[in-house]
């Protein structure tokens, strides 16, 4: 019996190791498996830092490279070069290192990129007939741990003779007719645009706005709830808001839409309820109204637009001669001789656009000189 108690003691010490010999293992694994997550989270870590610190530099290089052709009409190799040299601070994006290349085909005559003309196939000037300056932007980032991205985007830089708008405003523009107005072109505007109506207003073409769109009140500030009740009409497809000849109205088409009236208010304006910056908000829904009912036909910045420099000068000349036969009465003569310089002077080969046939064209300097009979009724108090 004795040594039957003597025997299990012995047993239950052997057991009492294996079973510490077992949990130590277990012990040993999960820290082997914690070391292990520790280091693949640590890993991916490292990995999105890098991604999004290239993804940060390209943008960068995009915007900069943007910036550049919308200050210079015709940058350098040298201009475009710099831009390199310039990626993220360390204060935007910490811990990475960068290198950043733009690579394109010059002209083996000027030495300038190298372009193309073809018409803009997507985006806010879809359509227009532009010269195409190819580009590929490379961008690489390198974590201190040996996380590396590098990233390709190919670009294409857009150069839009201006002369393919109906109307282009380099600040604020309006429409405000009293009776039935049709519009048979693309308007742009680099400022706020001003629509309203004493009957129908009908736009044939692409209406954009860098800043914003504003039916509730004219330029002036005067509220469109008077004198103003008439309706915009607007496509949300190529030809969708015909005319014909004479003109008709109101149009008839299924892709001709109506903006809705002053009453309602925002409605598919991007901006009501006072000048823009200066008084009332914005339209939050303007976005998803532009690229979606409205299809990309009724844009500002927010869906697309950009800030178009024209690339071109004039200066103008000019005399006025005035009697007064009544103090109420004015009658004179204008005469002013103006002169436009053009950044695309040289042939070109259009596509067709609107009654201009497609064919080579020559795009040059233009003089026009124009004569203005005027008779002013002045009332005065």
């Amino acid at each position: 019996m004795a040594h039957s108690k003597h025997s299990s003691r012995g047993f239950t010490l052997i057991a009492a190791l294996l079973v510490m010999v077992l949990l130590s293992g277990v012990a040993v694994g999960l820290l082997f498996m914690v070391g292990s997550e520790t280091r693949m989270s640590g890993n991916g870590l490292e990995n999105d830092q890098a991604y999004y610190g290239a993804e940060s530099g390209m943008e960068k290089l995009t915007a900069d490279l943007s910036s550049l052709y919308t200050a210079y009409m015709v940058p350098t190799n040298t201009q475009i070069q710099a831009l390199a040299t310039n990626p993220p601070s360390s204060s935007m994006v910490g811990s990475v290192t960068y290198n950043e290349t733009i690579t394109y085909q010059t002209n083996p005559v000027t030495g300038a990129p190298a372009s193309s003309w073809n018409t803009v196939s997507s985006g806010a000037d879809a359509g227009l007939y532009a010269e195409i300056v190819p580009m590929t932007l490379n961008v690489s980032a390198l974590r201190p741990e040996g996380a590396y991205v590098n990233m390709t985007r190919q670009v294409e830089i857009a150069l839009i003779p201006v002369f393919q708008f109906g109307v282009f405003c380099g600040y604020d523009c309006s429409y405000f007719a009293g009776p039935d107005f049709g519009f048979a072109g693309r308007v742009h505007t680099n400022g706020n645009l001003f629509l309203a109506d004493g009957a129908d207003l009908v736009f044939t073409d692409k209406v954009a706005a860098f800043s914003q769109i504003i039916t509730d009140r004219l330029e002036n500030g005067y509220l469109t709830t008077s004198n103003y009740g008439g309706t915009i009409y607007v496509p949300k497809a190529s030809g969708g808001c015909p005319l014909g000849t004479p003109p008709v109205f109101p149009p008839a088409g299924a892709n001709c839409l109506t903006l809705p009236g002053v009453t309602t208010i925002p409605g598919d304006a991007s901006w009501s309820g006072g000048y823009p910056t200066i008084g009332g908000a914005a339209n939050p829904n303007f976005p998803s109204i532009s690229t979606g009912t409205f299809n990309g036909y009724l844009s500002n910045s927010l869906t697309g637009v950009t800030n178009c420099s024209p690339n071109y000068s004039w200066w103008e000349l000019g005399s006025r001669t005035q009697w007064n036969p009544h103090p109420d009465l004015d009658i004179g003569v204008d005469v002013v001789w103006e002169h436009f310089n053009t950044a695309f002077a040289g042939t070109a080969t259009l596509a067709a656009n609107g009654a201009r046939p497609g064919g080579v064209y020559n795009i040059a300097d233009q003089d026009v000189v124009s004569v203005y009979f005027r008779i002013q009724r002045n009332f005065l108090p």
